[in-house]
């Protein structure tokens, strides 16, 4: 509490972005502007939404809030702060910022924001496969001055080179942004997916054998039911006959059993000897 009673503390704050690989899975969990970027057979894949006060829904959540504060507290410092910020959201300052000052609409701290901002993060799931090679993850310095399939460009080639790494893939990313005079802090991370192409894999043949018994359980299931359905049309004939056998004296089926009974032993009698 006393290391954020100090003012320039309470006014800061940071974004935050994490991707956690399980199960050939890749996990994403992004806080503000960060941007997660896949590199599918050369193919920038964004993960994230950057979380900005102009972006549609962000906005509305925003202004959601404002209006529920403006019930809360009508003073007139109050109105002529919203006013202003109303402007900034309607478009007449660029770029939209929250109080005219921050550029993202959720982080971790600015505690002096928090009645519009919310660190809650946005979640993303997505199976890896095997055409995925990079996985970029970098602040806005970086995206401010490069669009994600050119980031990817520039690290994929970096990669493909002999004798670079992942190390050197970020360097060059960085560099690239320096040169662009990025106005704003950049921080990359660059992973080579080719490790978790095994668990990929792995996970690849636990759903085929899954399938594959599905299908077998299935077709037992469906051999079993025509049985028992032919077990009990049988069962059902078999008690049909049954029934007529057992028939009394005065059914039907008895008068023609006695008549037919008594033809063959009229015939009988008649036979010569």
């Amino acid at each position: 509490s006393e290391v954020l009673s100090h003012e320039p503390v309470a006014e800061s704050g940071s974004t935050g972005l994490c991707c956690l690989i399980r199960g050939g899975v890749l996990h994403v969990a992004n806080v503000g502007d960060s941007r997660a970027v896949l590199c599918r057979d050369g193919a920038a894949l964004e993960l994230t939404r950057d979380q900005k006060p102009d972006r549609p829904d962000e906005r509305k959540r925003i202004e959601a809030v404002r209006l529920l504060f403006l019930c809360l507290r009508c003073d007139l410092t109050l109105l002529l702060a919203l006013a202003g910020w109303w402007l900034v959201l309607a478009g007449f300052r660029k770029p939209a910022r929250v109080q005219g000052v921050l550029g993202v609409s959720r982080s971790f701290g600015h505690k002096k924001y928090k009645a519009f901002i919310t660190a809650a993060p946005e979640l993303r799931t997505e199976r890896l496969q095997a055409r995925d090679e990079l996985l970029i993850l970098a602040t806005d310095g970086l995206w401010e001055v490069l669009s994600s399939q050119e980031a990817v460009d520039i690290a994929r080639a970096c990669c493909n080179s002999a004798g670079k790494s992942a190390m050197d893939a970020a360097e060059a990313l960085t560099s690239a942004a320096n040169e662009r005079r990025t106005g704003d802090n950049c921080c990359v991370l660059v992973v080579r997916l080719e490790r978790f192409l095994p668990l990929v894999a792995a996970s690849s043949s636990i759903q085929c054998y899954f399938f594959l018994f599905l299908c077998i359980v299935i077709c037992i299931s469906s051999c079993v039911v025509r049985s028992a359905a032919a077990l009990d049309a049988s069962l059902d004939g078999s008690e049909s006959l049954m029934d007529t056998s057992c028939d009394g004296p005065d059914s039907p089926n008895s008068d023609a059993l006695s008549a037919s009974t008594s033809d063959s032993l009229a015939t009988l009698i008649d036979a010569p000897s």
